[in-house]
């Protein structure tokens, strides 16, 4: 006799899946502005005041200072990761060299939709990062300002002098060097040398 269907036991199969497969089950779909690896057209927020990163303020990660990001003034990189994001655990170190060894473009973290707060702290760790990183648990910058919905990470945003978003792009930076030629293309007059 076969054994009894468990709606429960399946529920948890398929949850576990979800998390080791990581952020490749979040890619966001093949849409021109959301495709990884492509550029995603910045547009007018609300307030009409420019293409700017979302009114809220973020909790500073491990405590502290938090931020008020529409108040953020740039040469600034934004990166958007989580735990459970193998992609970003891969380039999170690339963050970092730009942030130990650039003083004209600063870089902030934003710890994106990451349920396992004890996670986040050991990629933290794992990976040596200690820019400036915030947390935003429930998405609430997914569609804001000037950000598109985030369906997917890593995301980074390329934000100017004047605190305008000038570039996103869904995308796993494989080199160092990759994160540089965007900067010099997008943030030429702040960060381009």
């Amino acid at each position: 006799m076969p054994a009894p269907f468990r709606p429960g036991a399946l529920v948890a199969v398929l949850a576990v899946m979800a998390l080791t497969v990581g952020c490749s089950a979040f890619e966001p779909p093949p849409d021109p502005e959301t495709a990884v690896g492509t550029e995603v057209t910045v547009g007018v927020d609300a307030r009409g005041d420019g293409a700017r990163l979302p009114d809220a303020t973020l909790p500073r990660f491990g405590g502290g200072e938090g931020i008020d990001l529409a108040d953020l003034k740039g040469p600034a990189v934004v990166n958007f990761w989580a735990s459970w994001c193998s992609q970003c655990r891969r380039e999170l170190p690339y963050f970092e060299r730009i942030h130990q060894t650039r003083d004209d473009v600063a870089v902030i973290g934003i710890n994106f939709l990451d349920p396992q707060r004890e996670g986040a702290e050991e990629l933290a760790e794992e990976t040596g990062i200690t820019f400036p990183s915030y947390v935003d648990r429930d998405g609430e910058l997914s569609g804001g300002g000037a950000l598109p919905i985030l369906r997917g990470l890593p995301y980074t945003a390329y934000v100017d002098a004047d605190g305008k978003v000038v570039y996103g792009e869904f995308r796993e930076y494989d080199s160092l060097e990759e994160i540089e030629e965007r900067i010099a293309e997008h943030l030429p007059a702040e960060g381009g040398g």
